[in-house]
């Protein structure tokens, strides 16, 4: 046994060990009474020991109470510590550790085996406690924790700290708190027969921070604090039987991505006012009454779930929201007999923001607004976004004041079947619908991919890519003469007649048969909100004639798979289509002009994800549609070298046709759509520049770069009728932009008869939409 001098009321919030504190112990009236290693003293009073007075307590021996106290004191004390051979313990009529007092800081890195009350008693107030040993009752009568009467400034239950309190058959919290509490972190185990962690006391106290990253489990209740707090977060597990979390005053924010539940009760209850609630992605609340419940006439100011709450009696339940409301918004899971349960007697407005999934197990109530709970024009407002899906009934009141309930799709792209029970108000947006108000019933619907408007983009950009396979096969005059004069716009160089004779040989209009084949493929998206992709690739072969030196014809054929899809696959449609068609190029004096007429018929299978009351259905159905899609190009020649040219290129592309009407079968909604019409009108404007590489014996390349400006009009899909849910409705989707585009590409004559081409070219489009697309041909003359 030594003693060293006191260092005073040293504060240590937060520290891991007490090697810091007593290296900085100073000299002064009291001492510190160290135990050493191997030493096995009685019960030990701080205030009578001997040389006592002491004010600190350092122990690395064996302490054992017995029937009385491990250690005690009548006075504050600086710092307990228990170190990580240290042992302090009491049978069942004693106790372990008891302090009357303050204590600055009290460590324990070693084991404290409790007795008949408390593991650790502490009446007046503590500075901070860190516990980085074992903490437990190893005796039957045993009916304590660590007890904090006078609250605590820090609270630390490190990664290797034990709280255990369970055993015995008395009942007992594992944390309890009488006082105010700064901080408390738990990162280790806490586990109880009755409360885990308890604040509590005749009038409410204040937490300014709670943390649990550890386990905390009590066979009563997880967590209770009676009193209010700043801020509440869980990334471990709380487990109760009746509550796992509960609150009896008021809460700043409460934040969980760990697991909390409850085998009695509901895994999270307020009592009082909660400024800001979030259960975070891989969160998880999960109760016996309710996952979360809002009582006692109390909001929660702002309600978010982005995780999975669960509830034998409601996921939610808000009991008695004020006239305020609660702005809700749910991206993760809500699900019970009742998803979401409001219990709201009086005017005011709720605000439910749903774009996850909000489910009545019991294919009951999914969202309950009004629970039979009075006349009262509550006003609530539903507004479903994108990724929405709500299995089960909807309802928003039939009474004679409830007349201003709102269900706001406009910002949800899909389709959706919804029971609405009192649905007073729809705000749609550009979206179609059809309300059913007899059978309380709407349905939201869009066939963005598998109509009219999507098809004409889609023909569009393969008759794009089959016309320039087409034309990079007729190429452009390199050598000179009126064909290949420029405008003025740069000096035109003289050529040799060696030069002549080299620049012949790239020439790919020899006289004789052209035969080409070739393969085309693309992607593209429109973006958010609307999400509409596509993807298409296919093969294509073609041979053309030169029939004079101004004039070349030529006819093609192929075949291209493509598939539309939106929103990851919610709405999909796959095509096949063949095609054929003409094309030429003739010279218009300094100009070369390109021609194209496409012709192709599809099929199409097409299937939608319906989110229905009774779960997600899949619609399908099988229709067809024509196309033709004639073209121009003028290539002009603006700057001109020995081996470059620079050309302004201008092109007009229209593609007409129409899309089949269908029956979908597999959903409640029961859609049918008519015939839809197919026009899309593309005109661009831009650059096209040309390098000439030459290697002899009728081998070189040329290398392309282009870019411009263009501008659509796409009339397909307008005044479509659809009809569901046995009302027939117009749906147009109709619309116009502008945008730019880009390529790039090789030419290359690989023998004096052989050729092959490869390019690719990307556009952006102002209404969001980007594509890309690649195309490559071999070809050769005969």
């Amino acid at each position: 046994m030594s003693a060293t001098a006191s260092f005073g009321q040293w504060l240590s919030a937060g520290a891991i060990s007490a090697v810091a504190l007593l290296a900085a112990t100073g000299s002064g009236a009291a001492a510190t009474l160290a135990i050493d290693a191997g030493d096995a003293p009685g019960a030990i009073d701080l205030q009578t020991y001997a040389g006592g007075p002491y004010d600190g307590f350092d122990n690395s021996g064996y302490v054992d109470g017995g029937s009385a106290t491990g250690i005690a004191s009548s006075q504050s004390v600086g710092l307990v510590y228990n170190r990580a051979s240290g042992t302090i313990r009491a049978d069942n009529a004693g106790e372990s550790a008891v302090f009357d007092g303050d204590v600055t800081t009290f460590i324990n890195d070693g084991e404290i085996d409790g007795g008949h009350n408390a593991i650790v008693g502490i009446n007046g107030r503590v500075g901070s406690f860190i516990n980085n040993g074992t903490l437990k009752m190893v005796l039957d009568s045993a009916s304590g924790g660590v007890y904090l009467a006078g609250g605590v400034d820090s609270f630390l239950n490190s990664a290797s700290g034990i709280i255990d309190v369970n055993p015995g058959p008395g009942t007992s919290t594992g944390v309890y708190s009488g006082g105010d509490v700064g901080s408390f972190s738990n990162l280790g185990h806490i586990t109880s027969n009755q409360v885990g962690v308890e604040f509590a006391n005749y009038v409410p106290l204040r937490v300014g921070s709670f943390y649990n990253g550890g386990t905390i489990y009590g066979a009563t209740v997880g967590t209770a604090i009676y009193g209010s707090v700043g801020d509440y977060a869980n990334s471990g597990e709380i487990a109760g039987g009746d509550d796992g979390a509960y609150f009896n005053g008021a809460v700043g924010s409460f934040a969980n991505s760990g697991q909390t539940t409850s085998t009695g009760g509901s895994a999270v209850r307020f009592d009082d006012e909660v400024d800001s609630f979030a259960n975070l992605a891989g969160g998880s609340i999960v109760g016996a009454l309710a996952g979360v419940q809002a009582y006692n006439y109390q909001p929660i100011h702002s309600f978010t779930n982005a995780g999975y709450i669960s509830g034998g009696y409601a996921g939610v339940m808000l009991d008695g929201i004020t006239a305020a409301g609660t702005t809700f918004v749910n991206t993760g899971t809500i699900e019970g007999p009742t998803g979401v349960l409001y219990f709201v007697d009086a005017d005011g407005r709720e605000q439910l923001i749903n774009s996850g999934i909000i489910r009545s197990l019991t294919n009951g109530t999914a969202i309950d607004f009004d629970c039979g709970c009075g006349d009262y024009d509550r006003a609530d407002t539903l507004t479903i976004l994108t990724g929405s899906r709500i299995f089960g009934a909807v309802n928003f009141g039939s009474e004679s004041r409830d007349v201003h309930d709102t269900l706001d799709f406009s910002g949800y792209f899909g389709s959706t079947v919804l029971t609405v029970p009192g649905l007073d108000v729809v705000v749609p947006g550009i979206h179609s619908y059809a309300w059913d108000r007899p059978n309380d019933r709407i349905a939201i619907f869009d066939i963005s991919a598998m109509g009219g408007g999507a098809f004409g983009d889609l023909y569009a950009r393969m008759s794009r890519d089959i016309a320039g396979l087409a034309e990079t096969k007729l190429g452009h005059a390199l050598t000179s003469g009126p064909a290949a004069a420029p405008l003025g716009f740069a000096p035109q160089p003289s050529r040799s007649a060696a030069e002549t004779a080299v620049l012949s040989e790239l020439d790919v209009r020899q006289p004789g048969i052209a035969i080409w084949g070739g393969t085309i493929g693309g992607a593209s998206n429109t973006g958010q909100p609307l999400d509409v992709s596509g993807v298409y690739g296919g093969l294509v072969a073609g041979a053309h004639v030169r029939l004079s030196q101004a004039l070349t014809l030529g006819g093609l054929a192929g075949y291209v798979d493509s598939a539309n899809g939106q929103h990851g696959g919610v709405q999909s449609v796959v095509s096949r289509t063949v095609l054929a068609g003409v094309y030429g190029q003739t010279s218009l004096g300094a100009a070369d002009l390109d021609l194209a007429l496409l012709a192709g018929a599809s099929s199409h299978a097409g299937t939608r994800q319906v989110s229905a009351p009774g779960g997600i259905e899949t619609a399908s159905t099988q229709y067809s549609s024509l196309f033709v899609a004639p073209s121009l190009a003028v290539s002009l020649p603006v700057s001109s070298t020995d081996v470059s040219t620079l050309l302004v290129k201008a092109s007009l592309g229209y593609v007409g046709g129409f899309v089949s009407g269908y029956s979908e079968t597999g959903s409640s909604m029961s859609l049918t759509v008519g015939q839809q019409g197919i026009g899309l009108l593309d005109a661009r404007l831009g650059l096209e520049g040309r390098r000439r590489v030459t290697a002899g014996d009728g081998v070189g390349a040329e290398l392309v770069a282009r870019g411009g400006v263009f501008a659509t009009a796409n009339f397909g899909g307008a005044n479509v009728p659809v009809t569901v849910l046995g009302q027939t409705v117009s749906v147009s989707s109709a619309a116009s932009s502008a945008g730019v585009y880009a390529g790039a590409g090789i030419d290359s004559r690989l023998g004096p008869a052989l050729t092959l081409s490869l390019h690719g070219d990307g556009a952006y489009r102002a209404d969001g939409l980007v594509s890309g697309s690649l195309k490559a041909t071999l070809g050769g003359t005969f």
